[in-house]
C-alpha cells in the first residue's frame, strides 16, 4: 500500500511540473530584433569592405548571427557582391572578346 501512494505521490508532482501556460518559446521569439544604429551601417560597410576578411565576416554573420537585422544586412550584402561580380565579369569578357575579335594574325 505504501507504494501505491508513491506513485500516486510522484503522478500528482509530475502533473504539478506540466503546466500549459509554460510553453517554450519558438526560435523566432529568442532572435534580437534591435535595430542597426547608422553609426553600426557604417561600421559595418567599412568591416565589409576589408578584402578577404569583409567576405568571411559577411558570410559568418549571414548564416549565424543572432540578431535579425545584422543578418539580413550580410545577406543583403552578399546578394549585392555576386549581383556585381556577375555585371563585372560579363563587361570584362565583352571588352575582352571584342579586343580579341579585332587581332590580326
Amino acid at each position: 500500500m505504501a507504494e501505491e501512494e508513491e506513485k500516486t505521490e510522484e503522478r500528482e508532482e509530475e502533473k504539478e511540473e506540466f503546466d500549459p501556460s509554460k510553453k517554450p518559446k519558438p526560435k523566432a521569439a529568442e532572435d534580437d530584433y534591435t535595430p542597426i544604429s547608422p553609426l553600426g551601417y557604417i561600421g559595418y560597410n567599412l568591416i565589409f569592405s576589408i578584402p578577404i576578411v569583409g567576405l568571411v565576416f559577411e558570410i559568418l554573420w549571414a548564416t549565424s548571427s543572432e540578431k535579425v537585422n545584422l543578418k539580413n544586412y550580410a545577406r543583403a550584402q552578399l546578394i549585392a557582391l555576386a549581383i556585381g561580380v556577375c555585371i563585372w565579369l560579363i563587361v570584362f569578357f565583352g571588352f575582352l572578346g571584342g579586343t580579341l575579335s579585332n587581332i590580326r594574325y
